[in-house]
């Protein structure tokens, strides 16, 4: 067995399920606004869960092929990426700012759902009355959220998605982009195994690292385009609505399925660590209400080391 092939296999994968998302995510949203949805509606339920069905799909699958390491491990990875590295590459480009509900409500809740979901990590199992309480929690964060009157959605985006559009393209958009997630969720997995296993390197390692940041994709470059145009609000609001969604929808969701076994090594390091930059953003955001390309660097600089640390381990 040679390296070369399924390693092309799993690029093609990330490729799919980017392009999968990214479909999936702006055929809903369009159809939903010609059907009269309101936006605040379809960015805090659509676009949500959108932008974590490709964690879901791997996860889901992964659980399916008999890897509990590439389901947890992706969740966590995924979760790490997405703040220091999305986040922080966002920080490069522009000051991500964040306005004072940010820090109040939205940033205390990542940090409060983080650390509720290693104490059920403890045990070293994530059971079905773990998924259950997940998922009532997450129905509880959408319905606050409804109710607040926020949103996550960018109405000028939404515009240019109608554009000269028709519902019959948006119903081929929402299929194309099930496939492609289907279908790429699918590579990722299987040729991530053979690459762990032709390596030597464990399945937890891989989910932790190439598949998360692989299926971070979306909001990575969501996020980066959207602080390209100065639009902070939907950058730190769609990393920290995913990392929300990662945890209560992607593991609840998984976890009535099947129990799901968390190793040692993530409850001793990995989701520590996971707990440790998001607090650290905690307190950087209350003070200057922004993270700034000091901080940003600083963030990447630990991802980069925790990238190391993983593979070297």
């Amino acid at each position: 067995m040679t390296l070369l092939l399924p390693a092309l296999l799993f690029s093609l994968g990330i490729v799919i399920l980017y392009f999968g998302a990214e479909f999936l995510v702006r055929g809903s949203v369009a159809l939903a606004l010609t059907r009269g949805i309101r936006p605040l509606v379809i960015g805090l339920t659509i676009v949500a869960l959108g932008t974590s069905l490709p964690e879901f799909l791997v996860s889901f699958t992964g659980l399916l092929q008999g890897s509990s390491d590439i389901a947890i491990g992706n969740i966590v990875g995924s979760n790490i990426a997405n703040i220091a590295l999305v986040l922080a590459l966002c920080a490069l480009i522009s000051p991500v700012r964040m306005d004072g509900s940010i820090t109040r409500i939205e940033l205390p809740i990542v940090l409060v759902t983080s650390v509720v979901f290693f104490l059920m990590c403890l045990d070293g199992t994530i059971t079905r009355l773990d998924g259950i309480i997940m998922l009532c929690a997450l129905i509880a964060f959408l319905v606050y959220c409804l109710r607040s009157g926020r949103t996550v959605s960018d109405d000028v985006e939404t515009e240019h998605i109608l554009r000269g559009s028709g519902s019959w393209k948006h119903v081929g958009l929402i299929v194309a982009g099930g496939i492609g997630l289907l279908l790429g969720a699918r590579f990722m997995v299987i040729y991530g195994i053979e690459i762990a296993r032709f390596l030597g390197v464990s399945e937890l390692v891989i989910g932790i690292t190439i598949i998360a940041v692989g299926t971070s994709l979306p909001e990575l470059v969501t996020s980066i385009i959207a602080s390209m145009k100065q639009r902070a609000d939907i950058s730190i609001g769609n990393i920290l609505g995913s990392n929300i969604f990662n945890i209560l929808f992607v593991c609840g969701f998984i976890a009535l399925f099947a129990p799901i076994s968390v190793e040692q090594t993530l409850i001793q390091f990995d989701i520590p660590f996971m707990l440790l930059i998001t607090a650290v953003l905690y307190p950087i955001a209350r003070k200057k209400q922004a993270l700034g390309r000091i901080e940003g660097l600083l963030f990447l600089v630990a991802y980069v080391w925790y990238m190391y640390y993983i593979f070297t381990r």
